[in-house]
């Protein structure tokens, strides 16, 4: 299971280099992810306008994957590890505590796999103006949180279920 998921995260950072960070501060998803990206032993990614604006400008050949960008208006990744703390209790603790509970009010379910320890799962949200993905894996010293904003339809769900676009829990 551990190699599936680094898979998914190398093949996310290949083949859909270009999304953006384009989602609004409304969105509690993003509060979180403002929070703990600027705590120490934390690691995150965020990918600017910019840059999808780059890459549907037609760089890429690959329609499947123009297809794919141009549904996508936001990522944002956020990686804990052990070690990295935050008043008195493990920021990966307090970060799939948050997680849940904004999970239970705005997202469904839409897979979830436990194996050997580990476990990811995927969350869909789709309200008008505010459709994401949500991909969190996690692991006895780790958790990897992945919130993939934009037109949420089957051919971005089997995207990341394929592992075209995906996370790696270390």
């Amino acid at each position: 299971m551990k190699k599936l998921v680094n898979i998914l995260v190398v093949s996310a950072l290949m083949c859909l280099p270009a999304v953006v960070y384009g989602q609004t501060a409304e969105d509690p998803i993003i509060g979180i992810f403002n929070r703990y990206e600027q705590r120490d032993g934390v690691e995150s990614i965020s990918i600017s306008p910019a840059l999808l604006r780059l890459m549907q400008s037609g760089r890429s050949n690959d329609q499947r994957t123009q297809d794919l960008i141009s549904k996508i208006t936001g990522l944002r990744i956020l990686t804990i590890s052990d070690g990295a703390n935050g008043r008195g209790r493990p920021n990966r603790e307090a970060l799939a505590a948050e997680l849940q509970t904004v999970v239970r009010r705005d997202f469904e379910e839409f897979m979830s796999v436990r194996n050997a320890g580990e476990r990811v799962e995927l969350y869909v949200r789709n309200v008008a103006g505010s459709n994401a993905l949500l991909l969190i894996t996690s692991s006895a010293n780790s958790i990897t949180a992945m919130h993939l904003a934009g037109t949420i339809d089957q051919s971005l769900i089997d995207a990341v279920m394929s592992g075209e676009i995906g996370i790696s829990n270390r």
